[in-house]
C-alpha cells in the first residue's frame, strides 16, 4: 500500500502517518516550477501541417463535428482551469465571463456542461486523471527495472511530485483550490486510493 510503500521509503515512518506524509509530499514539492503546459497550442509548421490537413479532410463529418465540440470544451477547461489556480477569482466567475475568455458563444457552453459546477469538476477530474496517468506510467517503469518496494515508492513518489512542481497551480488547484467541494475531495481521495493501489 502507499501507507507502507511510503514508511519504507522514508526509512522508519509508521504505517499511521504515512500517508498524509506522502500528500505533504505531494504538495510540497520543492522543484523548480517550469512553463505551463499549454494543451493544443503547440504550433505546426512543414510537412507536418500538410500532414495535419489531410488528416482532417479525411475524416467523416461526425468526426470533424466531434473534433470541434471537444476543441471548444478543451478551451472552457483551460480558462476554468486559470480562475480556479487564481485565488478569488472562480468566485467572481460567471458561465458569459467564461464564455468571453475562451472566445466562444454562451450556446457552446451548455454542449458540454450543465452549469460551473460540472466545469469546475471537470477540470478536477482532468488533473487527477494526468496525475494517476504519471504515477501508473512511473510504476510501470519501476517495475520494468526490478526495483524494490522502499525504491518503487521513491520513484512514483518523485514522478508525482515533478509533474506538480512543473505546474505549481495544478497541485493548488487539485489539493487546496477546492479542498471544501465534495467533488474534489472525492477525487483527492480516489487519486490516493488509485496510486495506493498501484503500489501493491
Amino acid at each position: 500500500r502507499l501507507a507502507r510503500a511510503t514508511a519504507l521509503a522514508q526509512g522508519g515512518v509508521d504505517e499511521d502517518g504515512a500517508l498524509d506524509g506522502a500528500v505533504i509530499l505531494l504538495l510540497g514539492g520543492d522543484g523548480r516550477a517550469g512553463p505551463r503546459e499549454q494543451p493544443g497550442a503547440a504550433g505546426r509548421t512543414g510537412d507536418s501541417e500538410e500532414a495535419s490537413a489531410r488528416q482532417l479532410h479525411l475524416r467523416s463529418p461526425v468526426q470533424c463535428a466531434e473534433a470541434r465540440i471537444e476543441s471548444r470544451r478543451r478551451r472552457l477547461l483551460d480558462v476554468a482551469f486559470e480562475r480556479l489556480a487564481t485565488e478569488g477569482r472562480w468566485r467572481e466567475t460567471s458561465i458569459a465571463r467564461l464564455c468571453r475568455e475562451a472566445e466562444l458563444n454562451k450556446r457552446y457552453f451548455y454542449e458540454s456542461f450543465p452549469d460551473l459546477d460540472a466545469v469546475a469538476g471537470a477540470v478536477t477530474d482532468d488533473l487527477a486523471d494526468r496525475l494517476l496517468e504519471v504515477g501508473h506510467g512511473a510504476v510501470a517503469e519501476a517495475m520494468a527495472r526490478g526495483l524494490d518496494t522502499p525504491a518503487l515508492a521513491r520513484h512514483v513518489l518523485g514522478a508525482a511530485i515533478d509533474w506538480l512542481a512543473d505546474e505549481p497551480r495544478r497541485a493548488t488547484t487539485l489539493f487546496a483550490t477546492g479542498a471544501d467541494h465534495p467533488h474534489t475531495t472525492q477525487r483527492r481521495n480516489e487519486v490516493i486510493a488509485k496510486l495506493a493501489d498501484a503500489l501493491h
